[in-house]
């Protein structure tokens, strides 16, 4: 019969037979095709770009739906079809049908710590349009980038490989525009009713918990914006401003005030230094040694040293000492001394009258206090010691020279009052100076 007849045409396109698959994939199953039961994702899966059942078995992770468009009806009824966009940064195109695959041993399963670190780094960001007005108010600002566009350009350089970086500038620029409502064209563009202290603490609470995830992966890809990262935490949280309860080195709860994010600092500094070689001092271009370039005008700025401090601190510190000597046992008394001689030392570097201190010094010089005091009397602080209080308010004389620094006002008068209200009357006497150098009274 003709229709019996086989010739070369219908000879190719007959359905010629095959084994099985008893044991294939959902998809394949769903689809009704055949399944080479490839491990650790199937031929077919490969080929559509759809997540494999083998590949969840396995413990791989999905991939991430770019869009509900881009499957098809029969698909889009399934939850559990995912698709790869060719958009994304990690997208690898799928291997051919019949290329060899074999299955990876279990710990390689598992991403190193610098493939997933630039995972996270490379997720993207979206800013808003307000976003970008804060961002140009960060960069042309004078308080802000627009005072030193080196140390600036650092930072955001980072910024744009570590998103947390981002983050932080922005509530960093967030919070300079709460404190000077009204002071800054930006808000005729924004609004006068935008509430800029709420956008701050949420760029800050995502840069703080992407910072905390990332800690634990510190390595020589991410040492260096972690390092910054750390530096503009405890400069965003002091440039929220004086808080209630809330006095730097202690808080009214008991729990540690903002100084113990300062000393995470210096164990990331440490660590990037110590262990893994990194040099941070490319974070303070403004920090340079290199000699003025010639001609340029005024290469060191004069600082004007308060004149009742430099006449007074010569007979107040050695009272400070006699306290000292009222220290029992329980205390860490080695670590006390050595508090003091730095303090000392310090005072007379800068009030001392052959004193040669430049303005550019007065950061190291006063923070190098804090960065070199010890766990012990980190300790005492948290606990409100009276010695350690008392010991405190002095530094804030030297915390007041920095007061043109904008996110640092108001934070020497706010925090001698906390340790005033946590002295008794015994101890108060010994912050009268500090007081009156600060023009606090806190007497009925």
């Amino acid at each position: 019969m003709a229709s019996g007849i086989i010739n070369s045409y219908t000879a190719n396109k007959s359905r010629k037979s095959h084994r099985k698959s008893r044991l294939g994939c959902g998809n394949c199953k769903r689809r009704r095709v055949k399944c080479d039961e490839k491990r650790p994702e199937c031929s077919n899966c490969q080929r559509h770009s759809v997540s494999c059942d083998y590949a969840s078995e396995d413990g791989s992770s999905s991939r991430e739906l770019s869009s509900p468009y881009d499957s098809t009806p029969e698909q889009q009824r399934d939850d559990s079809l995912t698709f790869i966009s060719s958009s994304q940064a990690d997208f690898r195109p799928p291997k051919r049908r019949h290329a060899r695959r074999t299955v990876p041993p279990a710990e390689d399963l598992e991403p190193p710590v610098s493939q997933t670190s630039t995972a996270v780094a490379n997720k993207p960001f979206d800013f808003s349009a307000a976003d970008m007005a804060v961002f140009h108010h960060l960069m042309s600002s004078k308080d802000l980038g627009g005072s030193n566009q080196m140390a600036i350009s650092q930072y955001t350089r980072l910024g744009f490989s570590f998103h947390y970086l981002l983050h932080l500038l922005l509530a960093f620029s967030n919070f300079h525009l709460a404190r000077h409502q009204g002071d800054d064209p930006l808000h005729q563009i924004l609004g006068q009713s935008r509430d800029y202290l709420a956008e701050g603490e949420r760029h800050y609470s995502i840069g703080v918990g992407a910072v905390a995830e990332q800690i634990p992966h510190l390595g020589k890809e991410n040492g260096l914006a972690l390092y910054a990262a750390t530096l503009l935490i405890f400069l965003t949280s002091v440039a929220r401003g004086p808080q209630q309860g809330e006095y730097l080195a202690f808080r009214s709860d008991g729990q540690p005030g903002s100084l113990a994010l300062f000393m995470g600092i210096r164990t990331v500094l440490e660590t990037c230094s110590g262990n893994l070689s990194i040099d941070a001092s490319v974070m303070h271009p403004a920090e340079s040694k290199d000699p003025p370039s010639q001609g340029a005008s005024e290469p060191h700025r004069s600082w004007r040293r308060s004149a009742e401090v430099a006449r007074r601190y010569d007979s107040e510190l050695p009272h400070l000492g006699n306290l000292l000597s009222t220290l029992g046992l329980d205390h860490d008394v080695q670590g006390y001394h050595q508090v003091f001689h730095r303090l000392q030392h310090i005072f007379h570097s800068l009030y001392g009258f052959d004193s040669s201190v430049e303005e550019s010094q007065l950061w190291p010089y006063i923070f190098g206090w804090l960065y070199t005091l010890p766990n012990s009397f980190l300790t005492a602080l948290q606990h409100r010691e009276p010695v350690a209080l008392v010991l405190f308010s002095f530094f804030l004389v030297l915390l007041k020279e920095l007061d043109s620094t904008w996110f640092l006002r108001d934070w020497p008068e706010h925090i001698i009052g906390g340790i005033f209200y946590n002295l008794d009357s015994s101890h108060r006497d010994h912050i009268r100076w500090p007081m009156e150098v600060l023009q606090c009274s806190f007497y009925p």
